[in-house]
């Protein structure tokens, strides 16, 4: 923990401001404030004194960012972690870390989750804690001959439907897309091939990558 954050103040010491340096420093914060902040199996045991520990180092060795590294940050828990470093919300980092713990079991296991519009969210059980968005949930709904409807929920940008070889996983290949609506897309689907042995995922925020829901399911009928 340390040394990176004695490398990051160095960096941002001496290098000049701009939109490199600041990618560059949010996306190694943003690992700190996961290992740190919301994991529980690094070899630094999860307390309050490794909270405030970690935020101590942080203002010793990093100092005052002249910008937000949230922006970079790709989920929106490791932005509420973030936001209570800087309110120095310890206690509220525990809340939130048992919660983050729990909610995961509670989508993978029980597929609870809530919809408000256009945009998912995990379950919230504490009206203490933030509504945390889900980046990105993909679903198939329909299908017509070669084609199928999937359904997008984000809080990304959307670029591109990719197709993967389950075996070969570097064997990949866009996939012909027509939008029908905010939400609705329409993908072609190679029928020459054994559908059986390839997956369908969205690739969004340039390359972060979501396995589409219930697809297997639509094309095995």
């Amino acid at each position: 923990m340390i040394s990176w954050l004695r490398a990051l103040g160095y960096i941002n010491q001496v290098f000049p401001d701009d939109a490199s340096k600041e990618k560059f420093l949010s996306r190694r914060l943003e690992w700190l404030v996961y290992n740190f902040g919301l994991r529980r199996d690094v070899g630094y045991k999860f307390s309050l004194k490794r909270i405030i520990d970690f935020k101590v180092s942080m203002d010793r060795y990093l100092g005052k960012l002249k910008f937000d590294p949230t922006i970079y940050f790709r989920t929106g828990a490791r932005k509420t972690v973030w936001r209570y470093l800087l309110l120095e919300d310890y206690r509220g980092i525990i809340r939130f870390n048992r919660w983050h713990s729990l909610r995961h079991l509670l989508k993978k296991n029980l597929g609870i989750v809530r919809r408000e519009k256009n945009q998912y969210y995990y379950p919230v059980l504490n009206s203490k804690i933030p509504k945390i968005e889900i980046n990105m949930k993909a679903i198939a709904i329909k299908r017509m001959e070669n084609q199928v409807v999937i359904q997008i929920y984000t809080n990304g940008i959307f670029n591109y439907f990719e197709i993967r070889n389950k075996l070969r996983p570097f064997e990949r290949s866009k996939l012909m897309v027509t939008q029908m609506s905010l939400t609705d897309y329409k993908i072609n689907i190679p029928l020459e091939i054994d559908l059986r042995d390839y997956e369908f995922w969205v690739i969004y925020n340039d390359y972060q990558d979501q396995k589409i829901e219930r697809i297997e399911k639509l094309l095995s009928e």
